[in-house]
Formats: C-alpha cells, sequence, structure tokens
C-alpha cells in the first residue's frame, strides 16, 4: 500500500509481491499520531478490545501479535 506502512503478510509470498494480510499506517487524529488498521475487521476477535482506527504503537504491537498467532491457535 504506502511505502511507509507497516504491512503484515501471512504464508507464502511471491518474491515482489504486494499482497498483505494487514496494514497498520499513520494517522493523525485530534492533533495526535495513531496507527489505523487498514483490514482489522476482516479477523473477527482478533481486535477486541482495541480500537484499530486509533493504535498507540504498543497497541499496535499487540494486535500484530494477536494476529500472528491467530493462525497458530486455529
Amino acid at each position: 500500500m504506502g511505502g511507509d506502512d507497516i504491512a503484515y503478510a501471512e504464508g507464502h509470498t511471491m518474491l515482489g509481491s504486494n499482497s498483505l494480510n494487514e496494514d497498520l499506517s499513520i494517522k493523525e487524529v485530534n492533533c495526535e499520531l495513531v496507527l489505523g488498521s487498514l483490514m482489522g475487521t476482516a479477523f473477527g476477535g482478533v481486535g477486541d478490545g482495541l480500537d484499530l482506527h486509533r493504535l498507540s504503537p504498543e497497541e499496535a504491537a499487540e494486535y500484530l501479535w494477536r494476529r500472528f498467532v491467530w493462525g497458530l491457535e486455529r
């Protein structure tokens, strides 16, 4: 997506592929820089308790960790 975003891809990807499972981008909300999820609602329950449109760096790390282990736990 954007060049400065944090992207996450699961499974096998092709070199040069633009596929991803999640993309966190920096946004300004009420004069505060936050991270926002592009596809968070697609994985029911993974983002429970988090505002996926307004994540602190710590919350973004928690969310990405949940995404990572979600595939391992199912």
